[in-house]
Formats: structure tokens, C-alpha cells, sequence
């Protein structure tokens, strides 16, 4: 089996599949909207698009979802797979979420 390779992204935590790679490198050319049906991994592109936004650009990644249970789903799924300053394990204050 192989996983993605990024920096910011736990080592053997992402199984690479070829479609989300294309994806998230396409996502990352251009304006993006990923149509993909349940559980085929639109979160682990945008994990695999926010990794390497934040690799190259020092920046933040706002993540939207239309519901609090997908937010805090997307939350967990950040907080699992995400490493942040190349390697570090992310502080509770390294995310945010925001519920209307």
C-alpha cells in the first residue's frame, strides 16, 4: 500500500490514490470544485490541497462546510493527519472552528 508524502502530512496516515492526487494538484492550479460520491476522500484532497497551500505559502487554509457536524468532522480529520512547522505534532490553537 502506498501513502501520500508531504511534509505536513503524518507519514503513513493517507493512502495515495492516484484520482485524489490528481485532484488536489489540479485544485491547486485553479479554481476547484470536487464532485466525488460519499466516503471517496473529498476530505483528504482538501487535506492534501491545505498541506501543501501551507508548505509553500506560510499562510492559513479556511475550510467551509454547511453543517457543524461536517465541520467538526473535517476538524478531527485536519487535527489527525495534519503536521504543521514540517514535522511538529499542530497545538490545540493551531485550529479553529467557527459554528453559526
Amino acid at each position: 500500500m502506498k501513502y501520500v508524502s508531504h511534509p505536513l502530512i503524518r507519514p503513513q496516515s493517507i493512502e495515495e490514490r492516484r484520482y485524489q492526487i490528481s485532484i488536489a494538484l489540479r485544485a491547486l492550479d485553479m479554481n476547484t470544485m470536487v464532485v466525488l460520491p460519499t466516503g471517496l476522500g473529498k476530505t483528504a484532497v482538501a487535506l492534501v490541497v491545505a498541506a501543501s497551500r501551507l508548505y509553500s505559502h506560510k499562510g492559513k487554509v479556511l475550510v467551509l462546510a454547511p453543517t457543524k457536524p461536517l465541520v467538526e468532522q473535517h476538524l478531527r480529520f485536519f487535527r489527525q493527519h495534519l503536521l504543521l512547522s514540517e514535522g511538529t505534532e499542530p497545538e490545540e490553537t493551531d485550529f479553529a472552528m467557527f459554528t453559526g
